[in-house]
């Protein structure tokens, strides 16, 4: 389904969806890492870099390991290639 909507289509209806001011505090950080992913696929290179760049510094500032430090991690170094963004992996 996902890979039927133009990348656009898919952060507005994400934006829509998920209001920012409507995001508890505890969801905060997995709500960054899902609007970085999706700027990434929209071809935002900048904005889905300092959000991945965000997320991965809070992770490590408060001593946390695991999935989503790893993956902002892999987002940021496919981010540094020359290009368009890849898609993130699952």
């Amino acid at each position: 389904m996902l890979r039927s909507l133009p990348p656009a289509d898919l952060l507005a209806t994400f934006n829509w969806l998920f209001p920012e001011a409507d995001v508890s505090a505890d969801r905060r950080i997995l709500w960054r890492f899902n609007l970085a992913t999706l700027q990434a696929n929209k071809g935002d290179r900048v904005a889905a870099r300092s959000g991945f760049e965000s997320v991965a510094s809070e992770l490590r500032a408060s001593g946390q390991t695991g999935r989503l430090l790893d993956e902002s991690q892999k987002a940021l170094e496919r981010l540094r290639e020359p290009g368009p963004a890849t898609r993130a992996t699952k």
